[in-house]
C-alpha cells in the first residue's frame, strides 16, 4: 500500500482580538506548599462557566490556556498569517502526517463515583452541588464521559463493606445494594446522566470480594478468593458481579464495562484483594467470562478489562492474560494506574501486540 503524506507548512501566527477568559475571574487561591491554584466559589460567587469549542472561521484556531501562573480557560484566537519576509519564511515549521499510521483512539475522560464524591457533592448543598456535576458533565462544563463505580467499600469510603457481608452466604441470599449505593453513588450518577449530552461509560470495579470468600478472612489486608480458581468460592464471585450488574441495571444504570480486580497486586489497611496473572487469566477464561456470557453480560454488552493497576507490571500480566486464546477473547482492553513508571516504555509494547484492545 503507498503510504498517504501530507506536508503542512505553518507560517507565523499572529495574535489577534482580546483575550477571553471564564467568567466570573477566577480568584488565585495559592495553596501552601503547592505551586499550583484553587479557584473558590461559593453561593453568592458562582463557579465559573466554560464557553464551549465553536466552529472558527477558515485560518483561526482557538487556545484554552491554565497554567501555573494563575490562567485559567484563558482564551485566544490565533491566526495563520501569510509568510512576510525572508526570516519568517526560515522560522516556517514543516509538519509531516502519515494518515497511514494510527494509534489508539481517545474514547473518553472521566472521573470516579466514590462514597466519598456523593459525600462532599451533597454537603455543598443544592445549588452549589448541582453546579460542580454540571461542570463535569454538562455541555457548559468540561463534558466528562467516562465513570468508575467502587463495587462496595474502598479507599474513598467511610467503613470497609462488601455488598453481602453476612457470614458464608453462598448462594448470596442477603447480597443487597446499600445505603453508600443507594444515597451516594446511584443519585449522583443519575444526577450525571441526566446532565451529560452523551453516553457516559460506566464500569464498576471491586476492590475485595466479602471477607468470608476469602482466604484471610478480612475485606483489608489483602487475601484471595479461597481455593483453585474454578472451584465453589471463585464461582460465588462470579455470580457476585451478576448480582451487581443485574441490581443497578434496575436503577437505570447500565454498565459499558467491569475491571475484575483494582490493585490485585496491593496489600491494603482497607478493602483489597490480591490476584497473581495467572489466576486473573484463568477466572476469566473459565468462570467469569463463561458466567457473564451466561447471564446476558457477553462480551458485545460488556468490556471487561483487565489488570487495573500501575505501569511497571503490566506487560507481564498481558503477556500472561492474552496469550491465553479464552481469556483474551472475553478481555476487551487493560486498564492501568498512572502512578509510577513510563507510560512510553511500559505500554508500547502492549498495544503493539495487542492493538484489538483498548488502554484505560
Amino acid at each position: 500500500m503507498n503510504k498517504c503524506l501530507v506536508y503542512i507548512t505553518v507560517a507565523f501566527l499572529a495574535i489577534t482580538g482580546s483575550l477571553g477568559a471564564i467568567t466570573p475571574d477566577c480568584k488565585n487561591y495559592k495553596q501552601s506548599g503547592y505551586d499550583s491554584f484553587a479557584c473558590v466559589c461559593t453561593e453568592g460567587q458562582p463557579c465559573d462557566k466554560i464557553e464551549g469549542p465553536i466552529k472558527t472561521a477558515a485560518g483561526v484556531v482557538t487556545k484554552w490556556e491554565s497554567s501555573r501562573d494563575g490562567a485559567r480557560l484563558r482564551k485566544q484566537a490565533l491566526h495563520f498569517g501569510q509568510q512576510l519576509n525572508s526570516e519568517a519564511a526560515a522560522a516556517q515549521l514543516h509538519i509531516k502526517v502519515d494518515r497511514d499510521v494510527k494509534y489508539q483512539e481517545i474514547f473518553g475522560f472521566g472521573g470516579a463515583f466514590t462514597d466519598s464524591t456523593g459525600i462532599n457533592i451533597n454537603k455543598m448543598g443544592d445549588k452549589l452541588g448541582a453546579q460542580i456535576l454540571d461542570d463535569y458533565f454538562s455541555k457548559d462544563g468540561i463534558e466528562y464521559n467516562v465513570g468508575r463505580i467502587p463495587i462496595g467499600g474502598c479507599d474513598f469510603s467511610t467503613r470497609a463493606y462488601s455488598l453481602d457481608d453476612q457470614t458464608e452466604d453462598r448462594q448470596l441470599q442477603k447480597w443487597n445494594l446499600t445505603n453508600e449505593d443507594l444515597d451516594y453513588k446511584i443519585p449522583t450518577i443519575l444526577k450525571a446522566k441526566a446532565l451529560a449530552t452523551h453516553e457516559i461509560r460506566l464500569f464498576g470495579s471491586p476492590w475485595s470480594a466479602p471477607k468470608w470468600m476469602k482466604t484471610n478472612n478480612d475485606l483489608a489486608h489483602g487475601g484471595s478468593i479461597k481455593g483453585p480458581v474454578g472451584s465453589e468460592y471463585w464461582q460465588i464471585w462470579a455470580n457476585y458481579f451478576i448480582h451487581y450488574l443485574n441490581a443497578y441495571k434496575a436503577h437505570n444504570i447500565t454498565h459499558w464495562g467491569i475491571t475484575i480486580q483494582n490493585e490485585p497486586r496491593a496489600n491494603q489497611p482497607f478493602n483489597s484483594m490480591l490476584y497473581t496473572p495467572e489466576q486473573m487469566r484463568d477466572f476469566l477464561a473459565n468462570t467469569l467470562g463463561p458466567v457473564l456470557e451466561s447471564n446476558g453480560w457477553g462480551t458485545d454488552r460488556l468490556k471487561v478489562m483487565v489488570w487495573d493497576h500501575n505501569l511497571d507490571e503490566v506487560q507481564e500480566w498481558v503477556r500472561v492474560i492474552f496469550a491465553d486464546k479464552t481469556a483474551a477473547k472475553y478481555a476487551a482492553g487493560t486498564a492501568i494506574h498512572w502512578y509510577t513508571h513510563s507510560p512510553h516504555t511500559n505500554l508500547d509494547e502492549p498495544h503493539k501486540l495487542h492493538p484489538d484492545k483498548f488502554i484505560l
